[in-house]
């Protein structure tokens, strides 16, 4: 197996796209950018949405933890698997 690693900056990554995407976020109120999709008044939002569009194939996100009202909600709109 030959691995390619690159590390961007998310405003770096705009506009390229990758075969898999991981995003690490600090804490567990980051994914809300999933859940609230609030993507016209949040900056954050829109820079993790970039992120998240990049990926071709798979797209890995890495928190430190997931609450099951977040999982909840996260089930309902996206097909999601928690390792």
């Amino acid at each position: 197996m030959c691995l390619r690693w690159v590390r961007l900056q998310i405003h770096k990554a705009k506009g390229d796209e990758f075969d898999n995407v991981l995003l690490v976020l600090r804490e567990e109120k980051d994914i809300n950018f999933l859940i609230e999709q609030n993507l016209l008044s949040n900056e954050e939002y829109r820079i993790n949405y970039v992120a998240i569009s990049r990926a071709r194939n798979r797209l890995f996100i890495s928190v430190p933890a997931l609450s099951a009202t977040n999982q909840i909600s996260l089930n309902k709109n996206f097909d999601i698997e928690v390792v």
